[in-house]
């Protein structure tokens, strides 16, 4: 076996972690404000085999008075569990494929505490607020009414005024109720909410609302003390601004949010204007939610490459997994987690988010 050293020079944080079964270390050197020397030492024969899953949500730093290293765990997501801990966040759906050693960890760089609340979970950072919340009722409107509440009432007494991110789980989510999909119904309770929180709408969160293929509702909110900025896909019309049929009350989610040196990407797919692209054929939607995501990189104005991103993809059927899987490939995606899920709209059959650091 050949050792390997592979230097590189990140500013904001880091972005990093080892793969399983490779025996590695890594040494971490301040070079100047922000900016650090990581030097990866392992003895395998791929120095490519470390991967990019680590996601700094605030900058690190070291104590130049001690040679420990601190960070803290804010969100560790669990894929296919049910089952959430102090450690862990559950994500309710069937992994159908991964990259090697997939893992999604976000890490910062203060203390996190772990408590219980009487509606769900709740980590606590200096910087930022993270809650879970798993209801069990099959009511969409009256759970997304009751978790928004709960959840932006917590966030507005601890004085973390700006929601950065969200996710959005629950099942059956193209299913007609009352004379609406669910998924509509979700749009209108959520946005009755948030009605009563105007400092949550100054800025519109990054966010993802997806169908579980399992009776299991899970939402998660990511709350940050500091403003993060919104950004659009010129593809791609606003999602506050599509016509009145996809929903009574529009989705209010921005195409991405730059926060603490990451573009957190929100939920996309074939969709060019406010119009379904490409019906029938997921290597299509497929390449054409990948341009998306691309024309956001575009966009930005810190330059990062497709690559770089850590990808989440929601495939509705999973017998496509043989395709998509090609197109992954030649997609030069390298870190990406498949999961068995519905989309928000019916001719939708895949949607991806994914995460880049500057």
């Amino acid at each position: 076996m050949n050792a390997h050293v592979q230097i590189v020079v990140i500013k904001g944080g880091i972005l990093r972690y080892q793969e399983q079964g490779l025996n590695s270390f890594v040494v971490i050197c301040p070079l100047k404000r922000w900016s650090w020397l990581v030097l990866f030492c392992d003895f395998g024969d791929n120095v490519g085999s470390f991967i990019h899953a680590l996601l700094t949500l605030s900058y690190l730093s070291v104590n130049p008075n001690s040679s420990e290293k601190k960070v803290f765990e804010l969100m560790c997501f669990d894929f296919d569990s049910n089952q959430s801990s102090a450690e862990k966040m559950p994500v309710p759906f069937e992994v159908l494929a991964q990259s090697a050693a997939y893992q999604e960890l976000w890490i910062t760089d203060s203390k996190v505490t772990f408590s219980e609340l009487a509606f769900g979970q709740q980590w606590v950072s200096d910087d930022f607020l993270v809650i879970l919340m798993t209801p069990e009722s099959s009511d969409i409107e009256a759970i997304s009414r009751q978790v928004y509440q709960q959840a932006l009432s917590q966030a507005r007494l601890l004085g973390f005024k700006s929601l950065i991110r969200t996710w959005n789980f629950f099942p059956r989510i193209n299913d007609h109720e009352n004379g609406l999909e669910r998924y509509q119904h979700f749009c209108v309770a959520r946005q009755d909410v948030l009605n009563h929180f105007p400092e949550f709408q100054a800025q519109n969160p990054a966010a993802t609302a997806i169908g579980t293929h399992r009776e299991e509702n899970n939402f998660v909110f990511l709350f940050a003390k500091t403003k993060g900025k919104g950004l659009e896909n010129n593809r791609q019309m606003s999602a506050w601004e599509y016509p009145p049929h996809y929903a009574p009350k529009q989705p209010r989610f921005a195409r991405a949010m730059w926060h603490s040196g990451l573009l957190i990407c929100s939920g996309t797919a074939s969709v060019v204007g406010h119009e379904t692209h490409h019906k029938g054929d997921v290597v299509k939607q497929f390449n054409e939610s990948v341009l998306n995501v691309q024309t956001l990189l575009e966009q930005s104005e810190d330059k990062v490459e497709i690559h770089q991103g850590v990808f989440r993809f929601y495939l509705r059927n999973p017998d496509d997994i043989p395709q998509v899987l090609t197109c992954l490939a030649e997609s030069k995606i390298n870190h990406y987690v498949v999961l068995a899920a519905d989309v928000c709209r019916e001719d939708l059959l895949i949607e991806c988010e994914a995460v880049f650091q500057k």
